[in-house]
């Protein structure tokens, strides 16, 4: 999508689209600490979120970075045959916006995951984990098949109405899920006594 419907130009200069890809890694790299020291600064004064709640606002924040791309995509009126292009600070925008989603859902779910799997499972729940990823990689082929199909556009609005559904489910839910979290702490440090 980036390299036909995005104005990649800056000046006479072009943009490879494999730096407009990389976008995501660099601000990875540059909001992890971050992120990191905000949690660590929060705990300490005892207001650090709750899990549920961080992955919950980070699919909602997530969900709304595709919006904003699917915004640049209408942007284009209809026009699809490259003669016209959207703004490249959209596209830089949403990466930054699924960015700062991805941090509150990645990291924080491997870490829950990685807590409430049983100690002598460890290893098969992170592997449970990198599955996840397996999976998505297969519903993005899938849905890279059936674009031609439906365009980008609907395509944009099944991602970002999926991942906003699955934030507000999430955040409905949240009573429920840290009373699980919480039983299975005391789970735990039962058996530590034990």
């Amino acid at each position: 999508m980036a390299n036909k419907y995005v104005n990649l130009k800056v000046g006479s200069f072009k943009i490879p689209v494999v730096w407009l890809i990389s976008f995501n890694g660099i601000l990875c790299i540059i909001l992890s600490p971050i992120f990191g020291s905000m949690w660590v600064k929060l705990a300490h004064m005892k207001m650090d979120p709750p899990v549920t709640l961080k992955m919950a606002v980070g699919m909602i924040i997530t969900g709304a970075a595709f919006f904003i791309i699917l915004g640049g995509y209408y942007s284009l009126n209809g026009v699809l045959d490259e003669s016209v292009k959207m703004s490249l600070w959209i596209m830089l925008l949403a990466y930054t916006i699924l960015t700062i989603g991805e941090l509150l859902v990645s990291p924080v779910g491997m870490a829950l995951f990685s807590k409430l799997t049983p100690e002598r499972f460890s290893s098969l729940g992170m592997s449970g984990w990198y599955l996840c990823y397996f999976f998505s990689g297969l519903a993005s082929g899938a849905l890279v098949s059936v674009t031609g199909t439906w365009g980008y556009g609907k395509i944009l609005w099944i991602l970002g109405g999926s991942l906003v559904i699955a934030g507000l489910v999430m955040l409905a839910l949240k009573p429920f899920l840290e009373k699980l979290i919480a039983m299975d702490q005391l789970g735990k440090e039962s058996e530590a006594v034990e």
